[in-house]
């Protein structure tokens, strides 16, 4: 069973790197967490690992199970192993009576070349709410994260993007593909619609948000682009895909001089 528990994070040594000062980005290793901010007074913080990964994901570092951790099919909290789905299904799942109240969970992966996993005959609505996104709070969003955690919304994104932004201007590497970096997130692959497979390519790395669209049997995911000019690269995906899940903090954390100096720009 890859089942996992999503109040479990897992414990990284204290780094021994240098004292941050500054309003930038920050790593916490005995926190498991990091934060960023342009102005020192508004911090967002995620975690530093994805759900079920245990070692925290550097760049250069080989793209691994153990960096990347589990894959969901959108509104699914199961994790799915890095190997590959090992039990599919064709047959797509009636989700009557489930939310983030009472959410579904199941370790069959539902093969389709379509884009659903879901009965059509589920309401949109009934589909919109089991990652939160219909109800709209951060608790409501928690699944499948940790307690104080949720499945960030594509605003939360923006707003991440935005500090990273700011914080220089002037960066001549600007692109979601550095701002993927500098937040410790690998591309870590995907599994596959149609038979639940690892696809492994160093281009793939797609992360979802809690964000459905209407009517698509889709949602909002994000994945790094090393175009300048490509920002919080967003994607409409069909719910289908198995992707990473990067937890949001409900209450952000601000650094103190334990935290670890991730960038503070090219300065």
């Amino acid at each position: 069973m890859f089942q996992y528990n999503r109040n479990l994070l897992h414990l990284e040594p204290q780094s021994t790197w240098p004292t941050p000062i500054g309003p930038w980005i920050y790593w916490s290793a005995s926190l498991w967490l990091i934060s960023l901010s342009s102005d020192g007074s508004t911090w967002y913080t995620i975690a530093d690992k994805n759900i079920g990964a245990t070692t925290v994901w550097h760049e250069g570092d080989v793209v691994n199970a153990n960096n990347t951790g589990y894959f969901f099919q959108w509104g699914n909290n199961y994790g799915f192993p890095h190997s590959w789905a090992t039990t599919t299904s064709s047959t797509p799942v009636l989700i009557y009576g489930k939310s983030w109240r009472n959410p579904y969970s199941s370790s069959t992966f539902i093969t389709t070349t379509g884009n659903t996993w879901i009965d059509a005959q589920i309401g949109q609505g009934t589909v919109n709410d089991l990652w939160g996104n219909w109800t709209s709070t951060d608790l409501a969003r928690q699944w499948p994260c940790p307690s104080g955690f949720r499945v960030w919304e594509n605003d939360d994104v923006m707003r991440m993007y935005n500090a990273y932004y700011y914080i220089d201007t002037s960066n001549p590497r600007l692109s979601s593909g550095e701002f993927f970096r500098l937040l410790l997130m690998p591309k870590g692959w995907l599994l596959r619609r149609d038979d639940g497979t690892l696809q492994g390519e160093d281009r793939y790395g797609y992360y979802w948000t809690s964000a459905y669209s209407w009517g698509e049997d889709k949602a909002v995911a994000i994945y790094p682009n090393e175009n300048y000019s490509a920002t919080h690269t967003y994607v409409s995906a069909p719910i289908a895909w198995g992707y990473s899940i990067r937890p949001m903090k409900n209450t952000p954390v601000t650094p103190d001089s334990t935290w670890t100096l991730i960038w503070n720009g090219y300065v």
